[in-house]
């Protein structure tokens, strides 16, 4: 992330700030006011001279730019004569007249970066989010302190750092979403201004980093990228939804996906594009609540191996053939073939002949590579590769016998 620059403000200097042959250090264009304790009496001669070329004031001040790319340095003059009014002999003849010649030395330093370098974060030894950046070494700032200002979760928080040599702070709180540290640089010198830095960084999980797996006909797995710094994670269904999941891990397993989906407006994992959150708090979080306002990953649960239903009724039914490990879905007269682990869409195809009777299952014959579809008076029988269809039609006694075996499963085969 890169971090904005300061803006370009001029730096502000007073000549009553430094005594007589002090150095004044000038690193960018700079105002040099003048401020002068004399005698009471007339100013009769004022001169401003830089390496002995006579300066102009501008409404009290010269304005200095360093105008080479190399360090240089110049001698900065103050002549003043001053008439205190005396009335001897000597005071009208001029000799009491006050002079005072003042020196001082101008450094220009072109170039100079005049705010903090190399701002960084970085995940430390204890997988916490650390800010650092290297110590200001110009001649005439001496650090004094620091001061931090950042927010999370609606709050602010300011740290000081008083150690001038301590150029870095460790945030706990800081997980994911958007961060924001300002950064004031105190320094001892009265003549120097704080500087002002501003840091900012996202952290964030790519757009459907959601994944879902089978790890059995009617269980599975949710998961997502493990955060980079050390958290806590909350799983929730729908737009402020109800939280399903919270724990430290990044996935969580659904022994029962007719039980996880019963009342949904989606058969999950085949869904409408509907969108799932996921909170990404501080590790130390007691309670994750949809209502705090928490730093949140929206997704949806959808990629071209997964189905997305556009309109119509919901008539799905689902099977699985554990030995070629492949996961059959049927709406209507249309088929998906999928691949049981990562999902991959293998084929997908209509078969017109079927009926549309449905009694909510449909199974897979592993000896024979078939489809089996109960129906009305009959089973339906349509090959894995979707292009062979039987129709088997019940006689009277082996529909009731079917239809018994249906209800009282068990005591059919006690029989």
């Amino acid at each position: 992330m890169d971090v904005p620059k300061p803006d370009d403000t001029e730096i502000i200097l007073n000549l009553a700030d430094f005594p007589t042959g002090a150095a004044i250090y000038i690193y960018k264009k700079t105002k040099l006011h003048y401020q002068l304790s004399l005698p009471e009496g007339q100013v009769l001669k004022k001169r401003f001279s830089l390496n002995g070329e006579e300066m102009y004031l501008m409404d009290g001040y010269f304005e200095l730019v360093p105008t080479s790319n190399v360090r240089t340095t110049k001698k900065l003059t103050v002549d003043i004569e001053v008439d205190p009014h005396s009335e001897s002999i000597a005071g009208k003849l001029g000799f009491e007249n006050y002079i005072g010649k003042f020196e001082y030395t101008l450094v220009f330093i072109p170039d100079a970066v005049l705010h903090l370098n190399n701002i960084v974060h970085h995940r430390n030894k204890d997988d916490h989010f650390e800010l650092t950046w290297d110590k200001p070494e110009l001649e005439q700032y001496t650090v004094d302190k620091y001061r931090i200002t950042y927010y999370h979760n609606n709050k602010t928080y300011v740290k000081e750092i008083t150690d001038p040599h301590e150029t870095g702070f460790v945030d706990s709180l800081a997980v994911f979403g958007a961060l924001y540290y300002r950064i004031e640089t105190f320094f001892k010198e009265a003549i120097r201004e704080p500087w002002v830095d501003v840091y900012t960084t996202v952290i964030e999980f790519p757009k459907n980093s959601i994944r879902f797996e089978y790890t059995g006909v009617n269980s599975g797995k949710i998961s997502w990228p493990k955060n980079e710094y050390k958290s806590r994670y909350a799983f929730a269904t729908g737009y402020y939804g109800d939280i399903v999941y919270e724990g430290e891990e990044n996935y969580f397993e659904i022994d029962d996906l007719i039980e996880f989906t019963r009342d949904k407006n989606n058969l999950f994992p085949f869904s409408q594009g509907v969108l799932y959150e996921l909170y990404v708090v501080p590790f130390d979080t007691k309670s994750i609540s949809k209502d705090g306002a928490w730093s949140i990953h929206y997704d949806v649960l959808y990629s071209p191996s997964l189905i997305t239903i556009e309109d119509g009724y919901l008539d799905f039914q689902i099977c699985t053939d554990t030995p070629t490990n492949r996961l059959f879905v049927r709406n209507g007269y249309n088929f998906w073939i999928y691949d049981k682990d990562d999902l991959e869409l293998l084929d997908q195809g209509e078969v017109d002949e079927l009926s549309l009777s449905w009694n909510g299952r449909i199974f897979c014959s592993e000896k024979s590579s078939l489809i089996v579809i109960p129906s009305s008076g009959c089973i339906e029988l349509v090959s894995y590769d979707l292009k062979n269809y039987e129709k088997l039609q019940f006689d009277r006694e082996e529909e009731l016998t079917y239809r018994e075996y249906l209800l009282h499963p068990l005591s059919v085969q006690r029989t």
